[in-house]
């Protein structure tokens, strides 16, 4: 979910969006989830990434890790719910 907000946070100053497990996983890895920003599709550019293509590719995790967005916690123990947090800056223009 973080991967597919990613195009559209780039293009919206002042902006992130959270997406991640309650339970300290997402599938079959070691991520809970991934956090994008305003500047994650730069970074993850300039290391050879591409938001849509990793999209198509079903790879979030490779993505996400290298613009710093995945979020690794360990296992919680507790699936209470999965969290979406969008954050925007009122005094971003």
């Amino acid at each position: 979910m973080a991967l597919a907000a990613a195009t559209k946070v780039a293009s919206t100053p002042g902006l992130a969006f959270l997406a991640a497990g309650t339970d300290g996983t997402d599938g079959p890895t070691d991520a809970a989830g991934g956090l994008v920003e305003f500047d994650s599709t730069l970074i993850a550019k300039a290391a050879g990434f591409d938001a849509r293509k990793s999209l198509v590719n079903n790879d979030s995790y490779h993505y996400l890790n290298a613009c710093s967005g995945l979020i690794k916690t360990g296992p919680m123990h507790t699936n209470v719910c999965d969290v979406r947090v969008v954050v925007v800056d009122r005094a971003t223009k």
